[in-house]
């Protein structure tokens, strides 16, 4: 991180801890573009929420050890289409 750069935030973070809450962190790409990963596992797993006019779409969908649709409703009030490009 670049001094002066705001680290990623924690989707969910409300200061309260290590928790669930804290599981995914989101990264802001571009402005309708967003990287949600899993740095607590050791997979590092990533998904992509792109925003559209209308709708949004969420390129994979984790690992389910935490809410990610919680996560993709605080940046998005678009309705969501899940692309899965694989399953575990």
């Amino acid at each position: 991180m670049v001094k002066g750069e705001e680290p990623p935030r924690k989707a969910g973070d409300r200061g309260k801890g290590n928790n669930m809450s804290e599981w995914f962190t989101v990264e802001q790409i571009e402005r309708d573009t967003y990287a949600i990963s899993e740095y607590r596992h050791w997979e590092e797993p990533h998904c992509y929420l792109l925003l559209g006019a209308r709708r949004a779409l969420l390129i994979d969908s984790g690992l389910g050890v935490a809410d990610i649709g919680r996560v993709v409703r605080e940046l998005t009030p678009l309705p969501v289409l899940l692309a899965t490009t694989h399953a575990h």
